[in-house]
């Protein structure tokens, strides 16, 4: 599959929140992600879809730049495994919820630096991978 086969598309609905805050997760450092499979609520397009969404608080991130560039830096890494055809088989008609639950680390003094962009990055690796291995078909 490429990366035009499966789609990353936004998750809107507070239904859809609600639902996904309850669901599973696996938590690396500051950043939860929580999954589930996709509801009739979530209106979920006739092509094959990977909902994202984003709880990132105020109260953990104040400046509007640093969430905007968690938000980015996580459509990134979701499109780069989508690109993958075994990845893309799992995360079809998924739900996700990227939630910050602790302030990112203190040594990052700047939205714009190539630290915090590499950790924001390494993280989100590291929990897809994860993601991966507990959405993946066991074998019989």
């Amino acid at each position: 599959m490429t990366d035009a086969a499966i789609r990353l598309h936004p998750l809107t609905r507070p239904e859809s929140f609600q639902a996904g805050l309850r669901a599973p997760g696996v938590q690396a450092g500051a950043l939860r992600l929580q999954y589930r499979g996709v509801l009739a609520c979530d209106r979920a397009p006739a092509t094959p879809a990977c909902m994202v969404g984003f709880v990132l608080p105020k109260r953990w991130c104040r400046h509007a730049v640093r969430r905007n560039l968690v938000r980015r830096v996580w459509r990134e890494a979701l499109r780069e495994a989508l690109r993958d055809a075994a990845t893309a088989a799992v995360l079809n008609d998924t739900a996700l919820i990227v939630r910050l639950t602790a302030k990112l680390p203190a040594e990052f003094v700047s939205a714009a630096s190539p630290a915090l962009r590499r950790h924001l990055r390494d993280t989100a690796h590291q929990l897809i991978a994860q993601l991966l291995r507990r959405r993946a078909p066991q074998p019989d």
